[in-house]
C-alpha cells in the first residue's frame, strides 16, 4: 500500500499490482493503470500517411539494412531482433514512422484523455522513442512481457502471417512471467493484426 501512493508512475510495480489484484479476486491498489485491458489501442498506417502500401514497403526496406542478432535474449524465440534503437538511424523512412508514431500517441492520450490514472495524468511532458524491428520465423514467439523503461509501448506490423493460422497473434494478460499463479482464471485477450496496425 505504501508504494502505491509513493511510486505511482512505475510501471513494473503496476504490472505486479495487476497481477496480484486479478489472482487474488481484489481491487488493484496502484493508480498508474488499474485496468490495463482498457488501454488496448488499436491505429494503423492508414490514418497517417497517403499511400499506406509505398510506405510499408519502404519501411521493410529500410529494416533490412539494420543489424539483426538471432534470439538475441530471452524474449525472442526463433526469430531475430535489431540491436541498437532504430530511432538513432539516419534514415528519412524511419523518420516519418516516427512522426507517425508520435501522431498515434497523441491520439491515444486523446482518447483516454478522461481516464482518472497516473498514466494519462501524470502523462510525460519530455519524451523520446526507443525501437527496434523484430523477424519471427515459424513457430517464432515473444513470452509474456513488459517494457517497464517506457511509458506506454507498442507495436507496428509491416508484415503478418498470411496463412490463416494463428502465427503473428498477440495475447495480452496480467501473467507476469516468472511469478506463480494462484489459480488459473485469468482474462486473457488474443489478438490478430492486419498489415499496417499500430498495437
Amino acid at each position: 500500500q505504501k508504494l502505491t501512493v509513493e511510486d505511482v508512475c512505475n510501471p513494473r510495480l503496476a504490472a505486479i499490482a495487476a497481477f496480484a489484484s486479478e489472482q487474488m479476486h481484489c481491487p488493484n491498489p496502484h493508480p498508474f493503470c488499474p485496468e490495463p485491458f482498457n488501454f488496448i489501442h488499436f491505429g494503423n498506417i492508414a490514418n497517417h500517411v497517403e499511400s499506406p502500401e509505398r510506405f510499408i514497403r519502404e519501411m521493410i526496406s529500410a529494416t533490412e539494412s539494420v543489424h539483426k542478432i538471432w534470439e538475441m535474449n530471452e524474449l525472442t524465440k526463433n526469430g531475430e531482433i535489431s540491436d541498437e534503437n532504430i530511432f538513432l538511424q539516419s534514415s528519412t523512412t524511419i523518420t516519418k514512422l516516427e512522426h507517425v508514431i508520435w501522431a498515434e500517441l497523441r491520439m491515444f492520450l486523446s482518447a483516454y484523455s478522461d481516464m482518472q490514472c497516473s498514466l494519462i495524468e501524470n502523462w510525460p511532458k519530455d519524451s523520446y522513442l526507443k525501437g527496434w524491428t523484430v523477424r519471427l520465423r515459424r513457430n517464432g514467439h515473444h513470452p509474456f512481457h513488459i517494457h517497464d523503461e517506457g511509458w506506454v509501448s507498442g507495436v507496428v506490423y509491416l508484415k503478418v502471417d498470411q496463412t490463416g493460422t494463428s502465427e503473428g497473434a498477440i495475447e495480452f494478460s496480467n501473467t507476469q512471467g516468472n511469478l506463480p499463479l494462484l489459480n488459473d482464471d485469468f482474462l486473457k485477450i488474443t489478438l490478430m493484426p492486419e498489415v499496417g496496425d499500430i498495437l
